[in-house]
C-alpha cells in the first residue's frame, strides 16, 4: 500500500525498472474507488541514484492541499478526498505524455489518502445542548 499524506510533499518507492522496458520515465494514474473514475494522471522524475534503480525507484508526490497550485508534470497534485484509490504506474517514453493510453501498465497498488481537513469525521463529544422534539419514551 502507498500512503498519500494531504499537503505533503511524500516520498514513493517501489521497484519499477525491473517491469519496464528501458525508460525512465513513468506515469501515475489515480483511481477513486469512491467516485468510480479516474481522478488524476501525472508524471514525477524518478530521484533514485542510476545504482539504486536496479533494485527500486523513488518519487516525490506532492499533494498539493485545496489552496496549492497542482503541477502534473511535476508530481504536484490536489486529490479530493481521504480514502482508498488505486494507483497504476506505466512506463512510457515521454515526460510530456498524461494519458496512460500511450504507456505500458508496470505496476498497480493501492493507494491511502489522510489527513484531508476537509473530509475529516465531526467527534461526538456528548455536550449538545439539543433536546428531542418529541417526548419518547425508552422504558419499554
Amino acid at each position: 500500500m502507498i500512503l498519500i499524506q494531504y499537503n505533503t510533499a511524500n516520498t514513493v518507492v517501489i521497484s519499477l525498472d525491473e517491469f519496464a522496458s528501458s525508460t525512465s520515465y513513468y506515469l501515475f494514474s489515480i483511481y477513486s474507488e469512491m467516485q468510480q473514475k479516474v481522478v488524476k494522471n501525472f508524471v514525477t522524475s524518478d530521484i533514485a541514484t542510476a545504482a539504486n534503480r536496479a533494485r527500486f525507484n523513488k518519487f516525490t508526490v506532492t499533494e498539493v492541499g485545496q489552496g496549492g497550485v497542482e503541477d502534473l508534470y511535476a508530481g504536484k497534485i490536489r486529490l479530493p478526498y481521504d480514502g482508498t484509490y488505486l494507483l497504476k504506474v506505466y512506463s512510457q517514453s515521454s515526460s510530456g505524455n498524461i494519458d496512460p493510453a500511450n504507456g505500458t501498465l508496470v505496476f498497480q497498488d493501492v493507494a491511502q489518502v489522510i489527513g484531508n481537513p476537509i473530509t475529516g469525521y465531526q467527534e461526538y463529544t456528548g455536550a449538545s445542548d439539543e433536546t428531542l422534539p418529541y417526548d419518547i419514551d425508552f422504558d419499554l
